[in-house]
């Protein structure tokens, strides 16, 4: 579905992008396909790998952070930042295209709204240090599987999730540092609990100024200051707590009851792995000739 939305970059604004748009909002709501509930963030189980890597950059430019973090390894395929946010969430990282998806659609519906040109945009992110990629240029990113996200995509995905996103980039340098914020997106209150991903790279650095970010990765609150609490080493293929769809008149993500450790148990038969099932749908002839119309 992200590929098949790429026809819209070249009909930005055009009543032919809203009919493309409505179909693949269609086709999400009719076949109740959304995010399950996120779990609760438990200090004392986490879902995942300690990254080494990330934890060398932390050491040499940002040690603070490790006396209650604990930066978990995340796939570096370009997906990098949906992949964080779905092991953040879920423990797991099987639901970034799912989150990649909803993103695009949130950046695609509200234009107006990620667009630089549009001074509501700058008033949401609130520094001038920041500079903001054309709208074509932040749609096109969101829609290409592998392209580098930045601080726009953050906010979007914000919006998404219904949760505010603590963004920490490790550099100590001015300009870089606007990175680090606390990132509230449309509609999200600021008093959600938040979750926290790190700018990170692929190589560990040399000297604290040749860093430079091309990767994100989760930190996870530990239990105690200066420790990491129980790390569970699982595969992306290990299952995990069960997850529940939300209801199908919202997308608002909940917290499930917090567990010690992670039960072997299934996904619920209702749920819709939109990397399997939706590309199926795009044959069904009834849906490819409705002309919808959206309101924004």
């Amino acid at each position: 579905m992200v590929c098949r939305l790429s026809g819209i970059i070249d009909l930005v604004g055009s009543q032919d992008a809203n009919k493309l748009i409505g179909q693949e909002k269609l086709l999400l709501d009719t076949h109740c396909v959304g995010l399950p509930a996120a779990q609760q963030p438990d200090p004392g189980a986490i879902c995942g790998q300690k990254d080494p890597t990330a934890v060398a950059i932390l050491q040499l430019l940002k040690p603070d952070l490790l006396h209650n973090h604990v930066p978990l390894q995340v796939s570096g395929d370009g997906n990098c930042l949906y992949r964080a946010l779905s092991r953040g969430l879920y423990g797991t990282e099987e639901h970034h295209m799912l989150l990649r998806l909803l993103t695009a659609l949130e950046i695609a519906v509200h234009d107006k709204l990620y667009n630089p040109e549009n001074p509501e945009l700058g008033n949401m992110i609130g520094d001038r240090r920041i500079d903001l990629p054309s709208y074509k240029d932040t749609l096109e990113a969101v829609l290409k599987p592998g392209a580098y996200q930045d601080i726009v995509h953050m906010f979007a995905a914000s919006a998404v999730i219904h949760k505010p996103i603590a963004s920490h980039h490790p550099s100590s340098n001015e300009y870089l540092s606007a990175w680090t914020r606390r990132v509230v997106g449309r509609g999200v209150k600021h008093a959600a609990t938040e979750l926290r991903i790190l700018w990170s790279s692929m190589v560990v650095p040399d000297t604290a100024a040749t860093f430079s970010a091309n990767h994100f990765v989760v930190l996870h609150p530990t239990a105690q200051p200066g420790k990491a609490g129980g790390i569970i080493n699982l595969a992306d293929d290990d299952e995990f707590p069960a997850l529940t769809m939300p209801p199908r008149t919202t997308s608002r993500v909940t917290q499930t009851q917090r567990v010690s450790k992670p039960l072997r148990v299934s996904k619920p038969p209702h749920f819709i792995d939109p990397t399997q099932e939706l590309d199926q749908l795009e044959t069904n002839n009834e849906v490819r000739s409705l002309n919808l119309k959206m309101k924004f």
